[in-house]
């Protein structure tokens, strides 16, 4: 817990039940020993920011599903991550998410209004691609396009706006 003035902030554990057995709980630790102990046939774990989440956690996780799932979320920026290497195995199905086709994107080149106007939208990318990407006239593997136009990614272009593991 945090003390600020008369106000207190801790950690929040919220919970959405439907029938006593079917809820979501949501919970916060500092350690694995405390994140572990539910177990259930229908047990499933999201892990928001997974690329920041110690391997420990999802040893716990692995313990803890039967018969339900693992959700993990992140951005693909550090390949010394654990979810890096989870990756690796091949054992989870795993979808990149890519700026350049995100409905915001394709519905404003096409003069319509963003459908999710607190995400990615057309001008920030164009941004981000002028700050992370350098323009090129001679395409590689890795390059793409946008707006008629063909770019080399930089490793962070790479994970933040194409949605992929660097390259280099």
């Amino acid at each position: 817990t945090l003390g600020i003035g008369r106000e207190i902030f801790s950690p929040k554990a919220p919970e959405l039940y439907d029938t006593p057995n079917h809820f979501i709980m949501g919970k916060t630790s500092t350690d694995e020993s405390s994140f572990q102990g539910t177990h259930g046939h229908h047990v499933s774990v999201i892990v928001d920011e997974a690329s920041g989440v110690d391997e420990s956690y999802f040893n716990c996780i692995e313990t803890m599903i039967h018969g339900g799932f693992g959700l993990y979320l992140f951005n693909p920026t550090d390949q010394s991550s654990h979810v890096f290497n989870l990756e690796r195995t091949g054992l989870f199905h795993v979808v990149e998410l890519n700026a350049l086709n995100h409905p915001n994107i394709k519905a404003e080149q096409q003069g319509l209004t963003a459908p999710f106007p607190n995400a990615i939208r057309l001008e920030k990318l164009r941004e981000l691609i002028k700050l992370w990407c350098e323009p090129t006239d001679e395409p590689k593997d890795n390059d793409f396009e946008f707006e008629g136009k063909f770019y080399h990614p930089s490793p962070v272009a790479e994970a933040r706006i194409l949605g992929r593991w660097s390259s280099q």
